[in-house]
């Protein structure tokens, strides 16, 4: 079990990077529509740059080719990927597997859309025995797997990302900019998260990729622009009152 995983190399950069830039435009495009992203910013070259000061943290699936890889950073799964062709091969459940077991990894993030993240989940050797949901979007899973007639529990924490971005989703669009009282276009969605992804790397000196700036701007939406919003409706109101009542004594002086 996990006989296939090995620590990442220099060699494997260009394998690893192929396989996200696959996976990223075959199943993250359609969800976030970025050209200017997903054909311009995201390709093999740039992300070999950023994974080789970071090879350390990277393990990948090697039968003979390299077909899938992880990323682990302490106990947190920060990438999880397999060539698109080869995925139902239970080259991700080994992954994750090895993960678990070599590593205590605990938590992880799905896109909701995603359906082959919750499928991989599933199908893994790892057992998971029960689901507890901790919040809007989090559920802690308690697995187990036998190692060397051992029984090991353990936890593991999935983040579920709410999509706000697809556009064919237009009923629960409306109903998540009716309860934020706020519409914004896709451009401009877009341009916040860049500002996301900015801040978090001047202020952190941390990259961060498309699910977690999702993550941040979906709590600010919640958590604070329905305040922001109201505030700026109470200013507006008592600025249109000063304004009527100014109104009011110029019309009387029109009188003869």
């Amino acid at each position: 079990m996990g006989s296939f995983v090995r620590k990442a190399n220099t060699k494997d950069l260009s394998r690893i990077a192929e396989i996200q830039v696959f996976n990223y435009r075959l199943f993250f495009y359609p969800i976030f529509k970025s050209d200017d992203y997903y054909f311009n910013e995201l390709s093999v070259p740039s992300l070999m740059r950023e994974y080789e000061s970071g090879l350390d943290s990277l393990y990948v699936y090697d039968d003979g080719a390299v077909k899938g890889f992880i990323k682990i950073e302490g106990t947190y799964i920060a990438r999880l990927f397999v060539e698109p062709v080869l995925q139902n091969a239970s080259i991700g459940s080994r992954l994750l597997e090895y993960a678990i077991r070599e590593h205590n990894a605990d938590h992880l993030w799905a896109l909701e859309k995603k359906r082959k993240s919750h499928t991989l989940l599933r199908k893994a050797r790892v057992c998971f025995n029960r689901g507890e949901k901790t919040g809007r979007r989090n559920i802690r899973v308690s697995c187990s797997f036998k190692e060397e007639g051992i029984t090991r529990n353990m936890s593991l924490k999935l983040y579920i990302l709410k999509d706000s971005s697809n556009k064919g989703d237009s009923a629960a669009m409306s109903k998540r900019e009716k309860l934020y009282g706020i519409h914004l276009t896709d451009d401009q969605r877009r341009s916040m998260m860049k500002e996301i992804e900015s801040f978090w790397l001047d202020e952190f000196d941390e990259k961060t990729g498309l699910i977690k700036q999702q993550a941040v701007f979906d709590f600010f939406m919640e958590r604070f622009a329905p305040s922001i919003y109201n505030r700026a409706l109470d200013d507006a109101k008592a600025w249109c009152k000063r304004n009527m009542e100014n109104l009011e004594d110029d019309y009387f002086t029109l009188y003869k």
